[in-house]
């Protein structure tokens, strides 16, 4: 999977989450449930924009500080590739 896929993906999970909090919201509004689906959108918004690694805007910015390639990969016309008979 490209990065460019995979950051579609992460954009993809905040819009749902976004609209799972709207639902909710929604759902429990008027009703005697509407304080504890207010709090549990709190904590929601609260885990988004913490500073967490695993928030899903610290992802993004993560992916696209990285290569395609897995960090262990080295070119094969390297001269630091000192397997390589014709360097």
């Amino acid at each position: 999977m490209r990065t460019e896929e995979r950051i579609e993906l992460i954009e993809e999970s905040q819009r749902l989450i976004t609209e799972a909090c709207r639902l909710l919201k929604e759902s429990a509004s008027g009703t005697q449930f509407e304080p504890s689906a207010e709090e549990v959108m709190q904590k929601i918004k609260s885990i988004l924009n913490s500073d967490s690694a695993g928030t899903p805007e610290n992802l993004k910015k993560n992916l696209e500080m990285i290569s395609e390639d897995p960090i262990w990969t080295r070119p094969t016309v390297s001269v630091k590739n000192c397997d390589r008979k014709d360097i």
